[in-house]
């Protein structure tokens, strides 16, 4: 079953290579390629996780760890991130353009899959974590990338520790996305302890950034000088 699925990303990223070294250089390739990507994708977003949403896009559900192993010992995320970075090895590629609406649906199927390889999984989201700043360099695309690196991150104390400076700086910035605070507020909520426990190191981090840097994201604040508790105005 995977390994029949891998192929149609498989042959995705060599029609993307076989364009990028055309004389022209370009990022397009068949709709039959792109189709038959698509449908590869659904299938192991949908093999990864036990649930009655049949949606690629919106499934969540319980993880299967035998079905992330599977994909994880196959080298799946391998292959998906090459498939992810195929499109723009020829220069620059507009997803909002109309003419993209079938790439941008594969890239998006391909964040939801290595979201669904981590799903309540540590160890997975650790050998993930190699890609963390390819993935970076993929938030400006406004695809799911920052909801498969929220999930490698979740309650993993092992990734949580060695997060970067700049990794944390790039959820505050996502703060500011406009319909957005309240879901990444809550993330960094979680960055700053794991089971329990405080994270001393991105909490500092995380109050720099926030108070320093981008004060307008959080409601106005005052230290009381006589009881030395911290006020917040709440607006009406």
């Amino acid at each position: 079953f995977v390994r029949h699925h891998l192929r149609g990303l498989r042959e995705l990223c060599r029609a993307f290579e076989t364009a990028a070294a055309s004389p022209m250089g370009s990022a397009s390739v068949s709709e039959e390629a792109l189709a038959a990507a698509v449908g590869s994708l659904s299938k192991l977003v949908l093999f990864c996780t036990a649930s009655d949403d049949p949606n690629p896009l919106t499934r969540g559900g319980t993880p299967l760890p035998v079905h992330q192993r599977v994909l994880l010992d196959l080298g799946v995320h391998h292959l998906v991130v090459e498939a992810l970075k195929a499109p723009f090895s020829a220069g620059p590629v507009c997803l909002e353009d109309p003419a993209h609406t079938s790439l941008r649906l594969a890239c998006e199927l391909g964040y939801r899959l290595l979201r669904q390889m981590v799903r309540g999984s540590g160890s997975s989201a650790v050998v993930l974590s190699g890609y963390i700043p390819f993935m970076q360099s993929q938030l400006p695309l406004g695809l799911s990338v920052a909801d498969t690196m929220m999930e490698m991150f979740k309650d993993n104390r092992a990734l949580l520790e060695q997060m970067s400076e700049e990794v944390l700086g790039c959820f505050v910035q996502l703060c500011g996305l406009k319909g957005q605070q309240a879901r990444y507020l809550n993330f960094l909520c979680e960055l700053c302890a794991c089971g329990g426990a405080s994270l001393p190191r991105n909490q500092n981090i995380l109050c720099a950034r926030l108070l320093q840097r981008r004060p307008e994201l959080l409601l106005p604040m005052k230290l009381c000088p006589r009881t030395g508790e911290v006020l917040v105005q709440v607006p009406v």
